[in-house]
């Protein structure tokens, strides 16, 4: 949840002639999304159940591919579980 810490409660976008960097909200989920065009390389990542960060980088053809490897996890099992282990206080 490292990376994701620094995303917390922030919606932010900068683009430039070289690629992008986007924090938003989607489907009440936090997303990061980073791409270079000059690089063909990029992150994207997801924080689940406000608990697990699922997260890929590496060089793609597009960001697109990138998303279709998050989206290839089972991410609401995922979310199923942001209550196992924790200890109501």
């Amino acid at each position: 949840m490292g990376f994701a810490a620094g995303w917390a409660g922030v919606e932010q976008e900068s683009e430039n002639d070289s690629g992008y960097d986007k924090t938003y909200k989607s489907g009440g989920q936090l997303v990061h999304e980073k791409w270079s065009t000059q690089s063909q390389s990029g992150e994207y990542g997801v924080v689940i159940g406000d608990r697990f960060t699922v997260a890929v980088s590496g060089n793609a053809a597009n960001i697109d591919e990138l998303k279709g490897a998050v989206a290839s996890i089972d991410l609401s099992g995922l979310e199923s579980l942001k209550k196992e282990g924790v200890q109501a206080n």
